[in-house]
């Protein structure tokens, strides 16, 4: 009998909530000991468990010193489900330094590519905000969008700026 090795896909297991001075995060970890989500609420949390884990602990007190303007670079493990062009734009963004911006037709010129509405594209499917800076990229004429509203781009891009 042949056994064929099967690549386990990582899920959502636990998540908890965090109040903050611009709304509810919902912290999700998945079952490899790894941040799959950092979102505003609403957010589905259907199946998945409400227990603060060490790691989501972690991660809560690393978005307190964020928003303090004390933490500059998370250290958690992070990973989301995303198609390799997403990924791509994901890890350039994860390299743009706390205070400063980018914008879609950077991104999409450090890929090779000029789809910089793709790179839009991209970002509003990112499921780990702040951490997956996606607040850090404007347009070529101003803020550009933001899932969250410009109002919370806002505020983010002025608090790390604060805070140089």
């Amino acid at each position: 009998m042949i056994r064929l090795k099967r690549k386990l896909k990582t899920m959502d297991k636990y998540y908890i909530k965090f109040p903050t001075e611009v709304g509810t995060f919902v912290l999700v970890e998945d079952d490899s000991k790894h941040i799959s989500g950092v979102s505003l609420e609403p957010h589905d949390i259907k199946g998945l468990i409400n227990q603060e884990t060490s790691l989501l602990s972690q991660l809560k007190q690393e978005l307190l010193a964020y928003f303090k303007g004390t933490l500059k670079e998370f250290t958690v493990p992070i990973k989301q489900k995303a198609t390799a062009f997403q990924q791509a734009v994901y890890d350039i963004l994860i390299d743009v330094p706390y205070g400063y911006t980018v914008t879609y037709g950077d991104i999409a010129y450090l890929m090779g590519n000029k789809a910089y509405q793709a790179v839009g594209g991209a970002l509003n499917k990112n499921k780990i905000m702040i951490i997956v800076p996606c607040h850090r990229v404007l347009s070529e004429s101003g803020l550009g969008g933001f899932y969250y509203g410009p109002e919370l781009k806002k505020y983010l891009l002025d608090l790390e700026k604060s805070n140089l």
